[in-house]
């Protein structure tokens, strides 16, 4: 793997910790909340049947809706079984970590905060997603519009993100092994957010949590 980049990911961490970013975006500290505010104390955002943790930094599903959906709301996704962060990033470096515990499917990355709510989502560049994923415990790969397989010598139990604004570059390195995954290089047509997905196994409606990770 590229050491440029390997750098540039040891730079990210050092950044994130000295700014105190315990989460996608600048936070304030250990009991922050990176995905709500007090402004979103529902996650206007998650899929009614995602439950987030009280820290806010664990995301699970108990599979039933724990809440009715809202006909029409502009936020709340209705199909995608998925959260954003409450933050905003149009312009700075971000970076945060996401423990995928014993997983065997996800999405993470980024979107644009614009992407369509309700009804199915094609996860494509062109409709504003910037993603890796993990299917069936082996298969890591991105869209990039097409499904493009990752070849990863060490699976990773947590994957570091890096976004940098203005050189429109979104990074993913495995922490576990401290390597490059893989990045993306695009022109971001608004703000993002940080995107969470959990994936249900065969024969479960329950995906296994995704966990935002604290910084030393």
């Amino acid at each position: 793997f590229p050491l440029c980049l390997v750098s540039e990911w040891r730079a990210a961490q050092q950044y994130a910790v000295g700014r105190r970013q315990v989460g996608p975006g600048t936070l304030q500290g250990p009991d922050s909340e990176p995905l709500r505010s007090e402004r979103d104390p529902g996650f206007a955002s998650a899929h009614p049947s995602l439950e987030v943790s009280q820290d806010s930094r664990s995301l699970s599903s108990r599979g039933a809706a724990l809440f009715p959906a809202v006909p029409g709301d502009p936020q709340r996704f209705t199909k995608q079984m998925c959260v954003l962060s409450h933050q905003r990033f149009r312009t700075g470096l971000h970076y945060w970590e996401v423990d995928m515990g014993p997983s065997s499917r996800w999405f993470l990355g980024a979107c644009l905060e614009a992407v369509a709510r309700a009804g199915p989502a094609h996860l494509s560049l062109a409709a504003g997603y910037w993603v890796m994923g993990l299917w069936n415990s082996c298969e890591y790969f991105v869209l990039e519009p097409q499904r493009r397989a990752l070849s990863l010598r060490v699976p990773p139990q947590r994957v570091g993100i890096f976004l940098d604004c203005e050189a429109g570059k979104l990074a993913f390195f495995n922490v576990s092994e401290g390597s490059h995954i893989f990045t993306f290089t695009d022109t971001f047509s608004g703000p993002l957010c940080a995107y969470f997905r959990p994936r249900a196994p065969d024969g479960s409606t329950r995906p296994d949590p995704l966990t935002i990770c604290s910084l030393p």
